[in-house]
């Protein structure tokens, strides 16, 4: 049982060697009421199905660089989720990781290329948000269910947004940075 913040260790030991965690596995934290705050060290490459499903007290989450996989509703129903910095630079998904998690604040890296597929797919609460000029491509069904959604500032360096990304956004609103050239 996970009570306050968790430190996830760069790596473990046991019977005197040492090994680096580069994964967190499928329901390791599912249903941890008490987990306020996780710390994700750039060692992992992975985190599992569910992995923090249900964690109720969670408010806040840092996506390291070094992600490459996040499992479908690896932070599914985290009901007081309110903030995602995402910085993993190539990252694949499986099939919604934040599922009905209300993020209201949405911060992704400057080394950022690719916002994934299913992304934030169903997370209702978020807003607005701007999309830094090192993103080149968006996902299928990215943010595919963002109901609430009223506007995203998307910049020229976008060259593919994915099949669905935007879908049932009733309310949104897409600004495009558009280079002007004046001869």
């Amino acid at each position: 049982m996970v009570n306050g913040p968790l430190v996830i260790p760069y790596a473990v030991a046991n019977d005197g060697k040492a090994y680096t965690v580069t994964a967190i596995g499928d329901l390791a934290f599912n249903g941890a009421k008490g987990l306020t705050a996780i710390t994700i060290p750039s060692s992992v490459k992975s985190i599992g199905n569910r992995a923090f499903d249900s964690c109720s007290k969670l408010t806040e989450i840092s996506i390291p660089q070094s992600l490459e996989n996040i499992a479908g509703m690896a932070f599914a129903r985290c009901n007081h989720l309110t903030k995602l910095t995402w910085n993993a630079v190539n990252c694949e998904t499986d099939g919604k990781p934040f599922f009905n998690c209300p993020i209201t604040e949405l911060t992704i890296g400057d080394d950022v290329q690719c916002l994934p597929n299913s992304f934030l797919a169903l997370c209702t609460s978020l807003t607005d948000f701007t999309i830094p000029p090192s993103v080149t491509t968006i996902g299928a069904s990215a943010f595919d269910g963002c109901t609430s959604l009223t506007g995203v500032t998307i910049p020229n360096t976008v060259t593919s947004i994915g099949k669905y990304a935007f879908r049932d956004c009733q309310m949104l609103l897409i600004r495009f940075t558009v280079p002007i050239t004046c001869t």
